[in-house]
């Protein structure tokens, strides 16, 4: 997994280009879906006995394509203008762990895939763990190079929410 402090470089794009536009709340916002979003993490630590047990289920459920689609969706009907920024950085963290973790597909990251097959690991589309330092390793050389392309993606969604809704005012 990426760690918070990749998360934290890949928002700062988002709450320089949120700041303007929507304020201290935009910035906050886009920081609540850049970072905050791992605190989802406590729910698979609970459900695991009090470990971060990723062998068998991965639950995270904020960690899912669909949810910031469904936020941008209630956006669109009436939503005030910090949640562009939120939606902009929570698909950067989902991207950025995406690029990190490397599931075998897309389905890895759709909270409603996981539901379906209760959160079984493997059926979910996960492959199976590779623990130990070399694994992690890899992870943090990911992380490095990926971050940035993480970044780009929630600053240029959050530029294309800030036109979509100047359009269609």
């Amino acid at each position: 997994m990426a760690y918070p402090h990749w998360h934290a470089l890949a928002t700062l794009p988002v709450v320089a280009l949120a700041w303007p536009r929507a304020g201290w709340r935009g910035a906050v916002a886009a920081c609540a879906g850049g970072v905050l979003v791992d605190l989802d993490h406590v729910v698979d630590w609970l459900a695991s006995g009090g470990r971060l047990d990723y062998r068998q289920r991965i639950i995270l459920p904020l960690h899912g394509w669909e949810l910031p689609l469904a936020l941008y969706w209630w956006r669109g009907q009436r939503g005030p203008p910090w949640v562009a920024p939120l939606i902009a950085a929570w698909l950067g963290h989902v991207c950025l762990d995406w690029l990190v973790n490397n599931p075998h597909s897309l389905w890895g990251y759709f909270l409603s895939r996981r539901l379906a097959v209760g959160f079984d690991r493997l059926r979910s589309g996960w492959p199976p763990p590779r623990p130990g330092p070399r694994a992690r390793a890899q992870r943090a050389y990911r992380s490095r190079l990926r971050t940035p392309v993480a970044a780009l993606v929630s600053a240029a969604v959050l530029v294309l929410l800030s036109r979509w809704q100047r359009i269609r005012q």
